[in-house]
């Protein structure tokens, strides 16, 4: 089946071809990767990512090869700023599909799976994209099913690991102590081992900047927020059940617990702020 040439399918197929001509992964991400997205939004920008970029394709004759259709595709990106946030959309998802094809059976699951990502679509919602690879996920027999729902755990517990890293560094830099650190780690750390709900560990926290440093309490407050919200200590079966569950159903007790959690934790943390103000 041909692609357009402007297409989610035609940028990674590009991609892969661009990554065999380098030896390893660190190569293909130091020299090539990270150059793709690189900040190109004024001429003066544009104009030194391509230099840098000719460098890295004309070095081999495999890669001079494949620089006239790289060319195509920047100037494309140039002309079009939608079909540039395609290009970096794919360039960041390269080594996700890339798994995702491993485990896939034929080139026409590849591109209905490309497909289910979205990624054309520059206004896509988190919940639209849900849905879209659960539909995919209905038309593979169940031993690739369960490879590429294997695939899409490790990379959404991969994603929630480095937002929890982030979050993690932000908080520790609002608290600028580092035993003050150790004994929030402290309690982040039990409470999740033993299993404790998040809301619950969220009063323990509050406690504890209370007594040590109630002055940042604010800002702590907006970081945990986030950190809630990305807090989901449920196992599911599959990952098909985690969208069946979090984006198709109409209801569960869970999602009405989840939200009956968050509201006692935002309103605690509507008192606090007005008690320190």
């Amino acid at each position: 089946m041909a692609s357009h040439p402007h297409s989610a399918i035609h940028l990674y197929n590009y991609l892969c071809a661009v990554r065999s001509t380098f030896t390893c992964v660190d190569d293909y991400q130091q020299q090539f990767e990270n150059l793709l997205k690189l900040p190109r939004y004024s001429p003066e920008l544009f104009t030194s990512v391509v230099t840098q970029l000719e460098s890295v394709m004309t070095a081999t004759p495999e890669r001079q090869a494949l620089w006239p259709e790289l060319q195509h595709i920047l100037a494309s990106a140039r002309q079009d700023p939608q079909y540039d946030s395609l290009l970096v959309r794919v360039t960041e998802s390269f080594f996700f599909i890339r798994h995702v094809e491993s485990v896939l059976e034929n080139d026409s699951q590849l591109e209905a799976f490309v497909r289910s990502l979205l990624l054309d679509s520059s206004d896509a919602q988190h919940g639209e994209v849900m849905r879209s690879i659960a539909s995919f996920l209905k038309t593979l027999d169940h031993t690739t099913r369960v490879g590429v729902e294997s695939v899409l755990q490790q990379q959404r517990q991969s994603t929630e690991q480095d937002s929890t890293d982030m979050l993690l560094l932000r908080i520790r830099r609002i608290l600028d102590d580092e035993v003050l650190f150790a004994a929030f780690s402290e309690i982040v750390d039990t409470d999740m081992v033993a299993g404790i709900q998040w809301s619950d560990t969220l009063l323990k926290i509050y406690e504890l900047i209370r007594a040590r440093k109630p002055e940042v309490w604010d800002s702590i407050s907006s970081v945990l927020d986030q950190a809630q919200s990305s807090h989901d200590t449920t196992q599911y079966r599959s990952y098909e059940e985690y969208v069946q569950r979090n984006f198709l159903d109409d209801g569960g007790q869970q999602y009405l617990d989840g939200e009956a959690d968050r509201a006692r934790v935002e309103h605690m943390m509507d008192n606090l702020s007005m008690h320190a103000s």
